[in-house]
């Protein structure tokens, strides 16, 4: 029996891929769980044309974060931020707080899942923030964090 997977399934595979499996297991457990679907000639085009426009729009999500790339290359941010006495932020800083910074300060918005941190930023000082894009884009921007 032939079934197109709707979600992903460990030893089986991933959602969208068509697999062989034994009548048994197809009809008695992935249909009515509505893991699976039979795999008709329909729905196999479908399926392909659903696969095109996913391929279409990561084309345009890699042009679109190329772009940013550049734009990135000589951003640097000026944070200001409470500290205590001995230069400690009172609250740390995150990957959000650098993400609406870059919107108020450069006019850039970004998802803060691009900007990847170790940890929270709890002192006063320069830091360089890795953004990453996935498929190799990668870019650095120049964060300065001050005592307000």
């Amino acid at each position: 029996m032939q079934i197109i997977l709707l979600k992903d399934i460990s030893k089986l595979g991933k959602k969208g891929e068509v697999k062989n499996v034994t009548d048994g297991y197809g009809l008695n457990f992935l249909l009515p769980q509505k893991l699976a679907a039979m795999a008709s000639a329909s729905k196999l085009k479908q399926l392909a044309e659903e696969k095109a426009r996913g391929q279409e729009k990561i084309k345009k999500d890699e042009e679109k974060y190329e772009n940013l790339v550049k734009k990135f290359e000589a951003v640097t941010l000026e944070l200001k931020a409470k500290v205590s006495d001995n230069g400690k932020l009172f609250a740390g800083l995150g990957a959000s707080d650098i993400a609406r910074a870059l919107s108020q300060q450069k006019k850039i918005e970004i998802d803060k899942k691009f900007i990847k941190l170790p940890r929270k930023i709890k002192n006063v000082g320069e830091y360089k923030v890795n953004l990453e894009f996935g498929s190799n884009l990668k870019s650095i921007i120049k964060l300065k964090i001050k005592a307000e």
